[in-house]
């Protein structure tokens, strides 16, 4: 199985972790995000994770609680953790498990 961070040390390389707004590349590129797609499509989607989940032999769940969520609060976290000179590879790692197999958070902003 592929792991990311394997490589990263076994080539020792430096990785620059920069999060990206996929509703302004949707918005750029002509895409949708997941909530306004025809359903044919999500349909598709839903057989493309049953895929790569059972390929990568994951276990994560296909229609989690809070997804979609806001990912602004995250992206902003491993911008901090990075720019204090750590790597924010576990906290991303724990981040996706607690969301995609745990169904423990629900990541949102207050204003």
């Amino acid at each position: 199985m592929f792991h990311f961070s394997r490589l990263v040390g076994r080539f020792t390389l430096n990785v620059s972790y920069k999060p990206i707004s996929l509703p302004k590349v949707f918005a750029e590129t002509g895409g949708l995000p997941v909530t306004k797609r025809h359903p044919a499509r999500l349909r598709y989607r839903m057989i493309e994770l049953q895929r790569w989940r059972e390929n990568r032999r994951l276990n994560f769940k296909l229609r989690p609680k809070f997804f979609p969520f806001e990912a602004e609060l995250a992206d902003r976290f491993v911008i901090a953790v990075a720019a204090a000179g750590y790597d924010p590879d576990s906290f991303l790692r724990r981040a996706f498990a607690a969301l995609w197999e745990d169904e423990q958070i629900s990541l949102t902003i207050r204003r």
